[in-house]
């Protein structure tokens, strides 16, 4: 394979028009609620909507406990440090929560991966001419 080869495999179809409409580039916006099934009413009903978050981490975990053993003490880093992360975005999760005040059921709901995620954002306008908005 020569070197014009693999300029030719770099520049594909696939790498064409970086940082225009490409998916990962443009802001996703969410809004609070949305009108969404719910298992447990067993019908549509409006939820609110927020965004998972991880919980803290338990000190008191069987794991944590062991690599803090393992890491106590002279002999370096007893594990290994991973350091070849492929991604530059995580898949953003959504919690629906019913506002119904005798169900209150929760679940999640994963949507694409962004860059830049937004809940309850302004509504883009579409921006027009004088003379088209007439």
């Amino acid at each position: 394979m020569g070197q014009n080869d693999l300029m030719a495999w770099r520049v594909g179809p696939w790498n064409k028009g970086k940082g225009t409409g490409n998916r990962l580039d443009s802001q996703v916006n969410v809004p609070k609620t949305r009108r969404t099934y719910c298992k447990k009413c067993g019908k549509h009903q409006p939820h609110k909507v927020t965004q998972y978050k991880k919980g803290k981490d338990s000190l008191y975990a069987q794991g944590k406990r062991r690599y803090d053993r393992k890491q106590s003490g002279y002999g370096g880093q007893p594990k290994p440090i991973f350091r070849k992360k492929a991604k530059t975005t995580k898949k953003i999760v959504l919690r629906l929560e019913c506002v119904e005040p005798n169900c209150r059921s929760k679940r999640m709901l994963a949507i694409k991966r962004c860059k830049h995620f937004e809940l309850g954002g302004d509504k883009k306008r579409k921006v027009c001419a004088e003379r088209d908005c007439g």
